[in-house]
Formats: C-alpha cells, sequence, structure tokens
C-alpha cells in the first residue's frame, strides 16, 4: 500500500480538487458485489472500488452510469452524487506536478463533448471487466465504461500512454498518478490497497 488517506467532508476538500481528479466509489449492491467477486477471483486480490467518476470542476463530475436507466455520460453534482451513494467514496487527487491549466482546460472541453453527446454505456467492458483479463480489446471511445473514461482523461492530460479500453477500477487507481495524500468522503474510511503504485506506461498494450 501507498500514500496517505484523510476521512473528510466533500466541503473540506472541495477548494483541492480540480478537472482530472478521479473518483472512487466502493459499492455494496448486487451489481458491485458481483464485481468484486469475480475481479477477485480472477486478479488474487481484493476488490473494492467498482465505480469511477471524474471531477469536471470543485462542483461537477462526468461519469458514464446506468443511474436512473440512463445509460450514457452525465454531469452532475458531485454533493449529489455523494449523497445518494451507498458505500464507501474516495476523492484521488492528481499529483500536483500534473497540475497544469491547459491539460485541464483539454480535459473539461473533452468531457464536455463526451456528456453533450451521452456516449453510451460500455455494457460488455462492463462484464469483461469483471470477469476476466485474458483478451486485449480495442481502444474506443464509441461507447464507454466507468474507469475507461477516467483512463481516457489521463491520456488527454497527456500524463500516460496506455489502452484505456484495458483499465478497471481497481486497476485505475494503482497508477503512479496521485497525490500521495487521498481522502475518503463517505463511508468507512478503510485505506485502498495499492493505491499509487502502480506505472501506467504502456499499460492494456499486447506486448
Amino acid at each position: 500500500m501507498s500514500g496517505e488517506y484523510a476521512k473528510l467532508s466533500f466541503n473540506a476538500v472541495r477548494n483541492h480538487i480540480d478537472t482530472g481528479d478521479q473518483i472512487a466509489f466502493c459499492g455494496r449492491g448486487l451489481i458491485s458485489s458481483t464485481i468484486k467477486f469475480f475481479r477477485s477471483l480472477f486478479s488474487l486480490k481484493i476488490i473494492r472500488v467498482t465505480h469511477i467518476a471524474v471531477v469536471y470542476d470543485k462542483n461537477k463530475l462526468v461519469e458514464v452510469t446506468t443511474i436512473g436507466f440512463k445509460p450514457y455520460a452525465i454531469k452532475r453534482d458531485i454533493e449529489d452524487a455523494i449523497a445518494s451513494y451507498k458505500g464507501d467514496i474516495y476523492i484521488l487527487p492528481l499529483a500536483r506536478r500534473y497540475r497544469d491549466l491547459g491539460r485541464e482546460a483539454f480535459a473539461r472541453n473533452w468531457l464536455d463533448q463526451i456528456a453533450e453527446e451521452k456516449v453510451g454505456y460500455d455494457y460488455w467492458q462492463m462484464l469483461r471487466s469483471a470477469i476476466t483479463t485474458w483478451w486485449k480489446t480495442k481502444e474506443s471511445k464509441k461507447r464507454l465504461y466507468c474507469s475507461e473514461l477516467g483512463a481516457w482523461v489521463l491520456k488527454i492530460m497527456r500524463l500516460v500512454n496506455l489502452n484505456a479500453s484495458e483499465v478497471p477500477p481497481d486497476v485505475l487507481i494503482r497508477f503512479k498518478v496521485y497525490a500521495p495524500t487521498y481522502w475518503c468522503v463517505k463511508g468507512s474510511g478503510k485505506p485502498l490497497k495499492y493505491y499509487n503504485t502502480l506505472e501506467p506506461e504502456g499499460y492494456g498494450y499486447a506486448h
């Protein structure tokens, strides 16, 4: 395990977040529990994170989700997302060396486009992510899975070189792109194992 965490309210960290930061959700529902079971089985690790959203600004996030039977990308208030979620929520800020107004503006423009076009939820990628990593997936933005969106944002900000379509939620939180300290804004406050420990360069490409 790498990094430190603090259990704080969202209002306490709001002014410290910005575009590109990742929000990790650890769900307790049937779908989340199924994903955790199979990911833990195939990866030989205990998996907690089952959903990822991306910080758009200090008040809003963008995610690809099936909330309310709307299987596409949406932009919504972070506070609403936190209040309505049943499970633990962590905010993972990008490392300070990656803070750049140009990169963040570029990412916001792309996130605006994704939300306006209502890019669809990639159910196939969700199932594949949950049960196996035995075959490679061709990178695509036509439909997106939650962590695929997060990985694309990191690519668009030119922080990583990887196959975004190969990145499940539990791997995205491991990439060494984050600040040393992350925050639990709802739930148990248990630390995230393997946070910020994996070099992302080339992840998901065939070797």
